[in-house]
């Protein structure tokens, strides 16, 4: 049934979406780095404040100097982000390696950035 499959698909890319904020946050954290992800869904996002994101006036607050940056080095690496680091999107095909590539390529992001 349609219903059945389109609620377990969401429920997938929920998770993955969830997986992704946790193991990110969990970087930023380690190498004390000013950022964090949050996630609504399979739809996450990376904001580079240490703030808790209350309001648009605190996303407003965030530093912008970093998103560029940021975003070439994840291409680089092979993972097209949302220009902005915001809105980025987890796709049913994605599997476990996606996510733990997309991590990896976090993680020298960060190295590369510090």
């Amino acid at each position: 049934d349609r219903g059945t499959m389109a609620g377990k698909s969401l429920v997938i890319v929920s998770v993955f979406g969830g997986q992704s904020k946790g193991v990110i946050n969990a970087l930023f954290k380690d190498a004390g780095f000013p950022a964090q992800a949050v996630h609504d869904g399979p739809i996450f996002s990376i904001h580079f404040t240490t703030e808790e994101l209350l309001n648009y006036r605190v996303l407003s607050g965030a530093d912008k100097e970093l998103i560029m940056p940021s975003y070439m080095m994840l291409l680089e690496e092979g993972y097209l982000m949302c220009y902005g680091m915001g809105m980025n999107g987890i796709s049913l095909p994605m599997e476990t390696e996606h996510i733990d590539g997309l991590v990896g390529a976090m993680g020298s992001t960060l190295e590369k950035l510090a």
